[in-house]
């Protein structure tokens, strides 16, 4: 018998949504990399707890091959709680060769967790932005920099992001190929950063269509620049 599901108002909240998404999914699955997604999640909760922060604060689901994290509200000590943890996810995938995209934005979402009923715009944009990206990025959304002004965090300030024209897959909805957004520095001046930076070179070379390797060279060409800006600044 199919059970009856009652919508309740107050789960309807605004909230910090971070979208990302796998790429080479069919690869994944071939390889033992699969394994190590879950893996690496693990780990990141557990570097999670160590920095401090209140597990309540997010949570997430999963489904194919993205993973969607969302926070209890829309304050600063949550933003700081998904971007810490969505930026960690990020930067140990792609150091085990595994490749990810995403978005974060803020506005309504509906979280069911026991009934496993989500929706809302924030997950709409945050989805739209992550699977529009023609690189390995994770960027913020325009909702989501809107709402950083309004806790005083504002993202052009944010040392972890670059503003960068972003590339964007053309789609009969938009023809938009590019957009500045505050952007994730995936790999930071530190030996981890240069581990990152390898493991994006490698899977550039690997790659097996140019299509496929042009998102490699969108990654590394941001990266680059960024790290050269900040060299001259220093």
């Amino acid at each position: 018998m199919l059970k009856e599901i009652g919508i309740d108002p107050a789960k309807n909240k605004i909230r910090w949504v971070a979208y990302l998404d796998l790429l080479g999914t069919s690869k994944l699955i071939e390889s033992e990399h699969w394994i190590q997604v879950f893996s690496v999640y693990a780990e990141s909760l557990k570097q999670f707890r160590r920095e401090s922060f209140d597990e309540y604060l997010i949570d997430s689901f999963s489904f194919s091959d993205s993973f969607i994290l969302y926070t209890v509200d829309q304050s600063d000590i949550s933003y700081r709680a998904l971007d810490s943890f969505a930026r960690l996810f990020v930067v140990s995938l792609i150091q085990r060769g595994i490749p990810i995209r995403g978005a974060m934005s803020c506005g309504y979402f509906y979280a069911d967790s026991e009934n496993d009923l989500f929706f809302g715009q924030a997950l709409i944009e945050a989805y739209r932005v992550g699977e529009s990206q023609d690189w390995l990025g994770f960027v913020l959304c325009e909702s989501a920099v809107a709402q950083l002004d309004q806790v005083v965090l504002p993202a052009n300030e944010r040392i972890n992001y670059a503003s960068w024209l972003v590339p964007f897959k053309a789609t009969k909805q938009s023809s938009e190929i590019e957009k500045r957004m505050p952007a994730f520095i995936i790999c930071g001046p530190s030996p981890l950063g240069q581990k990152c930076r390898d493991a994006l070179v490698r899977m550039q070379v690997s790659a097996e269509t140019e299509e496929v390797r042009r998102k490699y060279t969108n990654t590394l060409e941001f990266l680059d620049k960024v790290s050269s800006c900040r060299k001259v600044i220093q």
